[in-house]
């Protein structure tokens, strides 16, 4: 989470906190990740297109993963690491949305989301810290 604060990406909650288990809302997410690759017209309409853009809503693992993917895709980006990536071994990978699932694959062959206890956790809410690092990973290995 430091590497997020420190490149002003991601600020503690309203209270001052950090709240690393606290879920992220989509209105951080958007400010964050807009600053990342330039795009925060486009990260909020990609946003608004996976269920609106409530800024205070959560977002799931899932669709930040998919926003992730669509980002790359957007940006040029190579996404085919995840067309031979097998998620299977994963306890839940059956609970990954079709609509999700190549960017899933991508995102496990790229080293953007990694399993929590064996389990991708698909609909779980993104927390702050699963989301600080997934962003620093897709700084890392996507840009």
């Amino acid at each position: 989470m430091c590497y997020m604060w420190a490149n002003g990406l991601l600020d503690y909650t309203d209270d001052g906190q950090y709240a690393p288990a606290a879920p992220l809302s989509r209105g951080t997410l958007a400010d964050a990740v807009g600053q990342l690759t330039g795009q925060s017209a486009a990260v909020e309409e990609l946003l608004a297109a996976m269920g609106g853009f409530d800024p205070a809503a959560s977002i799931t693992r899932e669709e930040l993963v998919v926003l992730l993917y669509r980002c790359t895709q957007a940006l040029g980006g190579d996404v085919s690491v995840g067309e031979d990536t097998n998620i299977l071994s994963y306890a839940d990978a059956a609970q990954v949305s079709e609509s999700a699932m190549a960017a899933m694959q991508w995102a496990c062959g790229a080293g953007v989301i990694s399993g929590k206890d064996g389990a991708l956790d698909p609909a779980g809410s993104a927390t702050r810290a699963e989301v600080a690092a997934m962003l620093m990973r897709f700084c890392q290995f996507v840009l």
